[in-house]
């Protein structure tokens, strides 16, 4: 029976996944790359549907909406993307260290 199975799935097509054109009215991060405000991406349909339409993250990019939001791009100038700051490691007073690698007991003489 198992083989059977593994037959009719190969045979079978994968049907491709339906996209959709969407335009960010916000900034976002879309497959780990941030996208800025009035551009146009592919995106999966119901991630459009279901999360950023519903958010008002992006409306789909229809010509009627293309046209309300021509200005958007436009007035949205790429700002400079600023570096976060580098992490700053613990800095150890000798003492203290001393103190950790002999288990925390100091002998007094």
């Amino acid at each position: 029976m198992l083989r059977r199975a593994a037959i009719f799935t190969k045979l079978i097509p994968r049907r491709p996944l339906a996209t959709r054109q969407a335009l960010l009215l916000k900034d976002a991060v879309l497959k780990g790359r941030t996208e800025r405000a009035g551009a146009v991406v592919t995106v999966a349909g119901g991630h459009l549907r279901n999360y950023l339409y519903p958010r008002g993250v992006a409306v789909p990019a229809t010509p009627e909406n293309l046209a309300r939001y021509e200005d958007l791009a436009a007035s949205e100038a790429p700002a400079p993307m600023e570096a976060p700051p580098k992490p700053r490691a613990p800095t150890v007073t000798p003492s203290a260290r001393t103190e950790y690698l002999e288990g925390g007991v100091r002998s007094e003489s």
